[in-house]
């Protein structure tokens, strides 16, 4: 899109920076401001919306500055307006000092030595601590560095590098009638390059059985069977109920007819999350609303096979939430507050309201995501759902941590001893009370259910770019989720990384050049590497 450079694209890659941002995903936001150089002014009105937008976060911030500032490079009439405004986030003391921080860091990337008195006057303060101090303001004049504002790779798509492969790729191509002769030497189905010699290997031995691809909705199903035949026979006590369920030797009671509508476009449902065709999918859910409207489920499948943005999926989920509502009614709500989950019927709504919680957050309206989480808990106090770690890990992100201590301390939940919860309950106690023995207690309890979570926390590994979909206790896997969750709150509460090393009995390591190289070992710029991603780092003490 950056390659397009219309002005209709601009919109599209503001909502990639601030999704990259929500979802900390650096590889995304950090090619942004290039991108956004390469589109050029028209950018700016846009690109500055963010940049001044307080409530977004420092590190969003100051990526949409360096993308006005990568405006520039190609545009080099916009310097004193775009630099003039750099210099005055950075000068005022009314901002965080993070994003002073780092907008006197794209001061010193230029070169902009006219504003030398705003660089002294942060160093001289303290914000610069860690990042850097007057001999490397002294060295960036002489050594100006561009690179992280304009990457190579968008040349890619220059119509002359284009024309360059096309010619490239012409030379290795076969003639029209030798290329016919070739395939029809092959037979049907076989692959043309497959090695000969490889022909009598052994196959790889790989397991008969496939998972469902939605075996949740498929136990789902049966419970809903279940409780509807029990209902249907009317047991007047558990020991009833026990002695049916044994009667049946382990097979689920064969499906009472749909009693309304609603159960008859459930179970149409039901059906449909076990299509394999989306297209399948999508038919039988619109088929569903057109049996039911109230039918929560339906809107759940649209917003997940067919919404294009996260706005359109927010407007399925809402659709879903009022078709919920209206089928449970609200003395439903009254009655069975606090154990929603334990009746089937109310999963399609809760699944709505988590799904639509979530987006929320990616759109950037944390409080009523909040409120949504808050709500669920209310709803179904046992939280089968998990929701009480999103609640947990946002508010971490966030910085309210009397809301925190709160939901941690909540009697349903305090004996918890989650990956998540237990690492958000060491962080609280930090926050609250700095480094004390307590809080080293809840420290070292969180890193003794996991010996790799401390090793993403810190980037000494890199998780991989999707999320393992299953994983054992105290793995690889299990880490890695854990790291996704919690790392936000942890990198946005100051000292806490450091704090972490130190329970490690790892040292900081001392300040280094921003074009010195980095101490992990990659070979490249500490700034262009590690610098504002690990806060600390430095070898074994």
């Amino acid at each position: 899109m950056g390659a397009i450079g219309t002005e209709s694209v601009i919109p599209t890659l503001i909502r990639a920076l601030r999704q990259g941002y929500d979802w900390d995903n650096d590889w995304i936001v950090e090619e942004i401001p290039s991108i956004f150089g390469k589109i050029g002014p028209k950018a700016l009105p846009h690109i500055k919306e963010v940049a001044f937008d307080r409530q977004a976060g420092w590190y969003l911030r100051i990526q949409a500055l360096a993308a006005m500032a990568a405006v520039t490079l190609r545009r080099p009439e916009e310097e004193n307006s775009v630099f003039s405004l750099i210099a005055g986030v950075a000068a005022d003391t009314q901002e965080d000092p993070e994003t002073r921080a780092w907008a006197g860091r794209i001061l010193l990337d230029f070169g902009k030595k006219e504003h030398e008195p705003v660089l002294v006057s942060l160093v001289e303060s303290g914000v610069m601590d860690g990042i850097y101090d007057q001999d490397s303001i002294q060295r960036a004049w002489a050594r100006p560095d561009l690179s992280e504002y304009d990457h190579d790779w968008l040349d890619f798509y220059e119509p002359q590098a284009i024309a360059e492969r096309l010619e490239e790729h012409e030379e290795d191509r076969l003639p029209e009638d030798e290329a016919l002769d070739d395939a029809a030497s092959v037979a049907w189905g076989e692959d043309p390059d497959e090695d000969d010699d490889g022909g009598d290997e052994e196959p790889e031995h790989r397991s008969e059985f496939i998972p469902p691809k939605h075996a949740r909705m498929t136990m789902e199903r049966m419970s809903f069977q279940l409780s509807r035949t029990i209902k249907d026979k009317d047991f007047k006590t558990p020991d009833e109920i026990n002695a049916y369920l044994k009667s049946q030797e382990g097979q689920t009671p064969r499906p009472s007819a749909p009693q309304d509508a609603w159960e008859v476009a459930q179970n149409l449902m039901y059906d449909a999350w076990e299509q394999d065709d989306p297209r399948q999918r999508v038919a039988m859910a619109r088929k569903a609303l057109a049996i039911c409207p109230e039918c929560a489920d339906a809107y759940n499948l649209l917003a997940d096979e067919t919404a294009e943005t996260n706005e359109e999926a927010i407007e399925f989920y809402r659709q879903a939430l009022r078709a919920g509502e209206r089928q449970l009614c609200p003395e439903f709500f009254r009655e069975n507050a606090s154990h929603f989950w334990g009746m089937v019927e109310t999963r399609p709504y809760m699944r709505a309201r988590c799904e639509l919680s979530q987006c929320l957050w990616v759109a950037g309206e944390r409080e009523e995501a909040i409120g949504h989480w808050r709500e669920m808990l209310r709803l179904n106090s046992r939280d089968n759902q998990g929701v009480r770690y999103l609640l947990a890990t946002r508010l971490g992100q966030l910085g309210r941590w009397q809301e925190l201590e709160k939901l941690l301390e909540d009697v349903e939940y305090r004996e918890d001893c989650g990956l998540e919860w237990l690492v958000m309950k060491a962080l609280c106690a930090f926050a609250g009370e700095g480094p004390s023995s307590r809080a080293e207690n809840l420290l070292r309890e969180a890193l003794g259910h996991n010996a790799f979570l401390s090793d993403y926390l810190l980037g000494n590994k890199s998780a991989p770019r999707g999320l393992p979909e299953h994983f054992a206790v105290g793995s690889h896997e299990e880490a890695v989720c854990c790291a996704f969750d919690v790392l936000p709150a942890w990198q946005r509460t100051p000292k806490a990384l450091d704090w972490l090393k130190g329970v490690l009995g790892l040292q900081v390591g001392p300040k280094l050049g921003r074009n010195e190289p980095c101490p992990c070992g990659s070979g490249r710029k500490f700034k262009k590497c590690c610098l504002g991603k690990i806060p600390a780092v430095g070898g074994t003490a």
